[in-house]
């Protein structure tokens, strides 16, 4: 018997930080990249205290659509010397998540980042800039 299938459809991201951050969303699989299927990838600019939310993707399969799940989200900080710092986040779920709630900390002196993922809305059912 199959596994019950585990991925996030979209993703609420909040900067409570007090620098600008640059979120690279990318979704998809690696299963669709062998089907043919590039991973999407999704590009915004945060500022201080700000939030957006990345919407679902998916993929035409012909006759159907497939999900494009969120496969990972890295965030850069960086100031006109360069970056500062990078954190890569792959999300780990139970269960079908339509929007994931993501608030992106950092420590006092914005040498790293922390992602906290608190807050799943999942559905029941198995069911910026963007590039390709």
């Amino acid at each position: 018997m199959a596994p019950p299938p585990q991925y996030v459809k979209s993703v609420a991201l909040k900067n409570s930080t007090l620098h600008s951050v640059k979120v690279i969303a990318t979704f998809g699989s690696e299963e669709m990249e062998a089907a043919g299927k590039a991973k999407i990838q999704e590009t915004c600019e945060l500022g201080p205290q700000g939030e957006t939310t990345l919407k679902e993707h998916e993929y035409d399969m012909g006759g159907w659509t497939a999900v494009a799940a969120l496969f990972s989200l890295e965030i850069e900080h960086s100031e006109g010397n360069g970056l500062l710092s990078k954190t890569l986040y792959t999300p780990s779920v139970s269960g079908i998540v339509d929007l994931l709630h993501v608030d992106i900390g950092a420590d006092t002196e914005a040498k790293s980042f922390r992602v906290a993922a608190p807050i799943e809305i999942w559905s029941p059912s198995p069911a910026c800039v963007e590039s390709s």
